[in-house]
């Protein structure tokens, strides 16, 4: 294989074993958290790489037929895929529990909405395609796993024996010639030139009204082969993918219509945050109760699973960490090296600033030190604290944050104000790590020293977005591939992986080409700088510095109707990677809205990746800021 870190892998593979290769159960054990989520329709809520579609194809029939087939003469990746799968009840005894099929929302879907017919109609178009795609899925799914479709039996719902007639459950080869039927009906009356009036559709030689989810409860199978030669009950999976495309009016009547109860398969609407509400996101990120609509309860009649809300930053280090073992290990030219980890190549060890730029920064610690405010046995106890493991340009970077502190908590100083901002001083003599990493952004700042450098840092910079963290690795394997291939030394080291990843966040925004792109890099830059701001303050009052820029929650409660405009920016900036939003966030004494910069956009401004630290201001601001 090519380098796999160039493209997003696992949507190039169809090949179930190839893409089994490439597959990590840690993002599993997060995302399969509730059992509910096979008894109702789940919409699956995730920015662009987050793994939507990658979760889809590991749930299709014959991937997790092959997984079966194969985990006994397995590697440990596969055996532990196994193992969260079972502990999940995706699979039981090592056979699958459900007959999933993936159907993309492709433009076949959309362009039933572009039909000259009432809405009505085209809805029902749409249900029935959807149906007869799906029914086809399973056919297809199932012989690719070598069963006869003459052996299966198709199990109908108690209360639908009528239905069961009309769409030939008892004849499996019956049932799967009439889905084909109907399919192929709906698809001439799509790409018809001039399509039928609508009063002609109920001439065709079929009737093309197909319901079929609320007739059919299971699929048994007397064997499958190389997993399980007992016979098997299978539960019907429908996994709508990339439902986004679809016009609005399609995913609403979509969405409302997979809430029935009576439909027992389980259903997946996988989306990115486009197709969405805004409202209805905002209230899916703080956890409150969903809008409910037509009469249906929230959570009860359907979930909505929000993949940006999984994982914690150091959740997802194991996460990328394992990611990059198994993309690594297709590529032969650091296998033959025994490179089976990107940490290896990756040094840790900083450069420190140079000569010249030391002895700046410690000629203003001594001017620091002359001040009369500050006592020869004070400027010890500060001295002391500075922790010892330090190299020198960060340890004086710190003790000028220390004395910086210092003398600002002086009498003096109360006649204009205590920063409310400023850290309380510890009583013992441990230096916080955050001042620690403040101290490392100040020194970037002024001197260019680099600080996006070593594994953890590289996937907390991804936002836990695995197409993001695979974009960010792969430019460095690339540097590191073309070093293998001139017989150098195989590691990059600090200066080296700052510049690759700098580069990388500076294009990738340059890149940004979604709705709104042009006002959500001007909020970018103006929380950006405001942060910049913040953090390169003497006294480092955040400790690491700021990434997020605050407004009261009370302001961000109203903004939709006081700030229109702002709406869609954020919904796109939020879609895309660019902003995270926290909302009701307790500091001070009050509650906040935090507008947090991406991974992506911190270190285009050569921001801290920690969260949580803020600069505060008002909505007036951002809505200036995306003005032109």
């Amino acid at each position: 294989m090519d380098n796999p870190f160039k493209k997003r892998a696992t949507e190039y593979i169809s090949d179930p074993q190839g893409l089994l290769s490439l597959l990590s159960a840690e993002p599993l054990k997060v995302f399969l958290d509730e059992d509910e989520q096979f008894d109702r329709v789940v919409i699956v809520v995730g920015t662009p790489g987050s793994g939507k579609t990658t979760i889809a194809k590991l749930f299709e029939f014959d991937t997790l037929v092959t997984l079966c087939s194969s985990v006994n003469n397995a590697g440990v990746g596969l055996r532990q895929l196994a193992a969260v799968l079972h502990e999940k009840k995706v699979l039981v005894d090592n056979i699958p529990r459900f007959l999933a099929y993936r159907l993309p929302a492709g433009s076949s879907l959309r362009d039933i909405w572009e039909l000259p017919y009432q809405d009505a109609v085209k809805h029902a178009l749409l249900r029935s395609f959807i149906q007869a795609r799906a029914a086809l899925g399973w056919m297809r799914r199932l012989e690719r796993a070598e069963v006869r479709i003459a052996d299966i039996t198709i199990i109908p719902r108690e209360d639908a024996e009528s239905q069961a007639e009309l769409l030939n459950l008892s004849d499996p080869v019956k049932f799967r010639d009439h889905a084909r039927v109907v399919e192929e009906q709906i698809f001439r009356v799509i790409t018809a030139l001039v399509p039928p009036r609508e009063e002609e559709l109920a001439q065709l030689p079929v009737p093309i009204q197909y319901n079929l989810f609320d007739s059919i409860r299971a699929f048994r199978v007397p064997r499958i082969p190389g997993v399980s030669e007992v016979a098997a009950e299978l539960q019907p999976m429908i996994i709508l993918d990339d439902a986004h495309e679809l016009h609005s009016a399609q995913f609403g009547d979509t969405d409302l219509w997979l809430r029935n109860r009576e439909i027992k398969l389980a259903r997946w609407v996988l989306t990115r945050v486009d197709a969405i509400g805004h409202s209805d996101f905002r209230r899916a990120l703080s956890e409150a109760e969903q809008e409910t609509k037509s009469g249906t309860t929230p959570q009860r009649d359907r979930i909505i699973k929000l993949m940006q809300r999984e994982r914690t930053r150091v959740a997802f280090r194991p996460i990328a960490r394992d990611v990059s073992r198994k993309y690594l290990a297709q590529m032969p030219i650091f296998t033959r090296r025994g490179l089976d980890s990107l940490d290896r190549c990756l040094r840790e060890d900083a450069p420190t600033i140079s000569q010249t730029n030391l002895k700046a920064l410690q000629a203003e610690v001594h001017r620091l030190e002359k001040s009369p405010k500050l006592s020869p046995k004070k400027i010890r106890a500060i001295k002391s604290a500075v922790p010892e493991h330090l190299k020198t340009d960060v340890a004086t970077a710190v003790y000028r944050i220390l004395l910086s502190r210092e003398l600002r908590k002086t009498p003096q100083d109360d006649l204009f104000g205590v920063d409310e901002d400023l850290e309380p001083e510890e009583e013992s003599s441990r230096t916080k790590p955050s001042v620690v990493i403040g101290a490392e952004i100040q020194l970037l700042h002024e001197f260019d020293r680099p600080f996006y450098f070593g594994f953890d840092r590289i996937a907390d910079c991804s936002t836990s977005n695995i197409e993001q963290f695979i974009g960010l690795a792969g430019s460095l394997v690339e540097q590191i591939e073309a070093k293998i291939i001139k017989n150098k030394d195989s590691s990059l080291d600090a200066r080296e992986q700052h510049k690759v990843l700098m580069e990388r966040a500076l294009d990738t925004m340059r890149r940004w080409d979604f709705p709104h792109c042009d006002a959500a890099r001007r909020l970018v830059a103006f929380i950006g700088q405001r942060c910049i701001e913040k953090s390169r303050e003497p006294n480092a009052p955040l400790g690491e510095g700021a990434n997020a820029f605050g407004i009261l929650q009370a302001e961000m409660d109203r903004f939709q109707e006081t700030a229109p405009a702002l709406a869609p920016v954020l919904h796109y900036a939020l879609a895309y990677n660019a902003l995270s939003l926290k909302e009701n966030y307790p500091c001070k004494g009050k509650i906040w809205c935090l507008f947090e910069l991406g991974g992506i956009p911190s270190m285009a401004h050569r921001l801290p990746l920690a969260k949580g630290k803020f600069c505060e201001g008002k909505l007036a601001d951002l809505l200036g800021a995306i003005s032109e």
